[in-house]
């Protein structure tokens, strides 16, 4: 790699990095500002609270407790305190992963441009930025499968050693512990690996 091709790799670099701080910072601002929803005071309250961590016994409503998301508004909580945006912190954190592998992914590309242009419309979505800002399991499956993905590619496309799939398995797991809607990408991931 020549010297311009580096220097204009870390121009895109930074400048997706500028762009994810910028998202990070408009999240975090809507997450303070933005008052609990239901299900998260559901799940503060039956379950933090109460520190239920393991259920015995299910009802209608259980499907409201995404496990790695209550677990972690538990430590958080214990931690830090209950403010909103505490509670709403694993989820910010997991933003801040989607935007590291989906800027490392999309550095992958050829094209400059294309970098940018792919790296805004993944990480621009009001659909998926929103998951981002509650306290619920979305946004950290969200960010956990971005992670996955990238060291999948890494291990398909860039020949990378087993390593590689080993880790993007067990992050695709730990994202399946945040929303059970995950287990086909689980499934399928693991068996194209």
């Amino acid at each position: 790699m020549t010297s311009k091709n580096a220097a204009a790799n870390h121009t895109i670099r930074n400048t997706l990095y500028l762009f994810g701080g910028l998202i990070l910072l408009y999240s975090t601002i809507k997450a303070y500002l933005l008052r609990l929803t239901w299900d998260e005071i559901y799940s503060f309250e039956y379950y933090v609270k109460k520190g239920i961590i393991i259920l015995h016994s299910y009802n209608y409503i259980d499907a409201n407790n995404h496990l790695l998301n209550t677990w972690l508004m538990e430590l958080f909580y214990n931690l830090f305190g209950g403010k909103e945006i505490i509670l709403r912190l694993p989820n910010l954190l997991a933003q801040l992963l989607f935007i590291i592998y989906s800027s490392k992914l999309s550095m992958r590309l050829s094209s400059k441009v294309l970098a940018v242009t792919a790296f805004l419309l993944l990480n621009l979505n009001p659909y998926i930025g929103d998951y981002f800002i509650l306290a619920r399991g979305y946004g950290l499956s969200i960010g956990f499968m971005m992670m996955s993905l990238y060291f999948s590619y890494k291990f398909i496309n860039e020949n990378d050693s087993f390593k590689s799939a080993f880790i993007s398995v067990i992050i695709s797991c730990i994202a399946l512990l945040a929303n059970f809607t995950l287990f086909n990408y689980v499934i399928i991931q693991s068996l194209l690996l």
